[in-house]
């Protein structure tokens, strides 16, 4: 059930770099009981290419010895192409660096990285509770910017359970203009349900007094549960309490508000 499932904690990272024929960078590692999520972003020409993107038979092992197998992987998003990758088992404590083996999706070409774990995994118990709140129309988000983020925040809010799902805002990625949050849910896949929702506005307000707009960008189902959504102006840099109104994307409940704690960069 997806109520069993634990999370551990999030993982920002950084200068984390997959070099050609892949040529992406890894952003973020989500920590659950069994496993662990690598999230990361691909910038790709206009027309995007032809074919499947992202990894294939990939394979991390890290400096304490342990050796962990991806599955379950995908992606969306043009000219960002935002990817995720899931893998078996858990990410051990003490792990430091990460040695990544995989083969391009379409040429098959190898593929190798180095990838340094800086921290821990962080988390924090958030209040989620049901609600309601008018629908607002989908905002226009101007997701301008560099190929990737300026900044990556370890969110790690559980949210806990509300009807029997599990979701945990896991990480923020950050443009000067705009922002994307990460929500994921373990234990699925849950049905799609009506696409009303991922045609409402998100909102969500700070403790600097400023207030934030967001519209749902795309997300993945499976073992493992996600979405992202876009939020306009960028995140105030010395905000350090969120509080958001959503429609819920796994559809359990209608709506939903939680109150996350922005952790200090570590």
């Amino acid at each position: 059930m997806a109520a069993r499932a634990g999370y551990r904690g999030s993982i920002a990272l950084h200068d984390a770099v997959i070099p050609a024929p892949i040529s992406a960078s890894a952003l973020a590692i989500t920590c659950w009981d069994d496993s662990f999520t690598m999230h990361g972003i691909q910038w790709l020409p206009t027309p995007p290419p032809r074919g499947p993107l992202g990894m294939r038979e990939v394979e991390i092992t890290t400096d304490i010895g342990s050796t962990h197998h991806g599955s379950g992987g995908g992606g969306h998003g043009h000219p960002r192409f935002l990817w995720h990758t899931l893998f078996r088992p858990a990410l051990p404590t003490g792990a430091r660096t990460l040695t990544l083996a995989a083969r391009t999706m379409s040429e098959r070409a190898a593929v190798a990285a180095l990838i340094p774990v800086p921290h821990g995994p962080t988390r924090q118990e958030a209040t989620c509770r049901e609600t309601t709140f008018a629908p607002r129309a989908r905002p226009s988000i101007d997701r301008a910017g560099s190929a990737v983020p300026d900044r990556v925040v370890a969110l790690g809010a559980d949210l806990g359970v509300v009807a029997d799902v599990r979701r945990v805002l896991t990480v923020l990625y950050c443009w000067p203009a705009w922002f994307l949050l990460t929500i994921e849910a373990p234990g699925g896949p849950f049905r799609s349900g009506s696409r009303r929702r991922f045609e409402q506005a998100w909102e969500l307000a700070d403790d600097r007094a400023n207030t934030y707009a967001g519209v749902y960008t795309g997300g993945w189902s499976g073992r493992e549960n996600g979405a992202h959504i876009a939020f306009a102006p960028g995140l105030d840099p010395q905000a350090r309490e969120l509080r958001l109104s959503f429609p819920d994307p796994f559809g359990r409940v209608s709506q939903l508000t939680a109150v996350a704690i922005v952790p200090e960069s570590p």
